[in-house]
């Protein structure tokens, strides 16, 4: 993970741009950080940060997704 102060919280939705805060280069850092597993593709330049249960992997809530999405589109 990079040392940049990069702290994912489980289950949020993020936009690539929400990465911005963290870097100077938001679509690489999501890149890097889906090859290690630490965020997953939702759609083109939506992110969730996989939550674990004893089951598995919880997809995020619908709410969730919907308030990332809505925010992607709304600017």
């Amino acid at each position: 993970m990079p040392s940049n102060g990069l702290v994912l919280e489980p289950g949020h939705v993020y936009r690539t741009r929400d990465l911005s805060q963290w870097t100077s280069n938001p679509a690489r850092l999501a890149r890097r950080l889906v090859e290690r597993a630490q965020l997953r593709q939702l759609a083109q330049g939506l992110f969730v940060h996989p939550r674990q249960s004893r089951f598995g992997t919880v997809p995020p809530a619908d709410e969730e997704v919907m308030r990332a999405f809505l925010m992607a589109h709304s600017s």
